[in-house]
């Protein structure tokens, strides 16, 4: 069931460019979009949540890290494609 939509409330951004959302979004991650000028929408990626703990930023780390050391090669380019084309599910 679809949650009900809610008035749209008036905000005031302060001089220095701040907006507050209150106390129920402190350090919560938001995405704003710019739809056209002037048109603000303000969205809580909640399904994209864990991208921003802790772990996965350490994960993240680790993997730029192994590939920095890791460049990639195509000297295995053709051996993986006869794989991929031998295992093909034909429809």
């Amino acid at each position: 069931m679809p949650t009900p939509q809610k008035t749209p409330r008036s905000k005031t951004v302060t001089a220095s460019g701040h907006l507050s959302l209150g106390n129920r979004f402190a350090g919560v991650n938001v995405v704003i979009d710019e739809s056209e000028p002037d048109v603000l929408t303000i969205r809580i990626p909640r399904p994209e949540a864990w991208l921003h703990t802790p772990k996965a930023a350490a994960d993240l780390k680790d993997a730029l890290a192994w590939a920095a050391k890791n460049p990639p090669s195509d000297t295995k380019g053709p051996d993986v494609l006869t794989r991929l084309a031998d295992h093909a599910v034909e429809e």
